[in-house]
């Protein structure tokens, strides 16, 4: 009989520690700023994860994200690997598609938006030459290869040929019906005496052949805005580049 007891005890006690293990949420999520720009707001998102469980989603100018306010708190699912926010009555679920040391992307409110660990800022520019093409993106990534209707990426600035090239890398699905642009922002300076006295920003926008994309992204690692379908699946991408003039 004692034994029984003590049989029973054990697996009750297993039981518990695996379901507490299993819904801790992943260390390199909790206690980090993660941003996201939004072109519309012309400044950053702010989202963070207490490892106390608190939960703050902003601008950075401190206001909250929509109702983001009504929560406090969260709990994570390790089941699905989703977060619940908490605020009395109320709760809300953000599902998290992927994440590394990098980067988290998630559905929240009916929205995909890909965070990052750092701000990130497009050369002198406050994006209002680009707001037009940016509506509603997902994410501002490094495309570091497209084949095989995968396309792999990271996070903004990395380096293929460093020495940590499997670090950070995920990949996503593309639709059957994806789409490839380059945008490129030129911008020139007039400068006379050390001063700049004028200065102007032309933008072009062109689609770009399928057959060409996997020669683009080959060895190379291109910084594009991400669009993803209900499906979570890739379906536009905006590949952004630069230049600036002085004359």
């Amino acid at each position: 009989m004692k034994k029984t007891i003590v049989l029973c005890l054990l697996v009750i006690l297993i039981f518990t520690i695996t379901a507490c293990g299993g819904n801790k949420i992943p260390e390199n999520l909790t206690d980090v700023k993660w941003y996201f720009y939004d072109e519309d707001l012309g400044e950053h998102l702010v989202l963070r994860l207490g490892s106390d469980g608190s939960f703050t989603y902003s601008c950075q100018c401190g206001e909250p994200v929509g109702d983001s306010d009504l929560y406090d708190s969260y709990t994570y699912d390790g089941e699905t690997g989703n977060i619940v926010l908490n605020g009395g009555d109320e709760s809300m679920e953000i599902k998290v598609i992927s994440h590394n040391e990098a980067h988290l992307l998630v559905e929240i409110d009916g929205d995909v938006k890909d965070f990052g660990v750092e701000e990130f800022a497009l050369i002198n520019t406050d994006f209002t030459e680009l707001a037009d093409y940016l509506q509603e993106y997902d994410s501002y990534s490094s495309v570091v290869k497209v084949a095989d209707g995968v396309l792999t990426a990271s996070h903004p600035g990395y380096d293929p040929q460093g020495d940590w090239v499997e670090d950070g890398l995920e990949e996503y699905a593309m639709a059957e019906n994806i789409t490839f642009y380059e945008l490129n922002l030129r911008g020139w300076v007039d400068v006379e005496d050390g001063e700049i006295v004028d200065s102007k920003v032309e933008v072009g926008h062109y689609q770009v052949p399928d057959d060409v994309i996997a020669d683009m992204a080959d060895g190379c690692a291109l910084a594009g805005f991400l669009w993803f379908n209900e499906n979570l699946e890739v379906e536009h991408v905006l590949f952004f580049g630069e230049t600036q003039v002085q004359e």
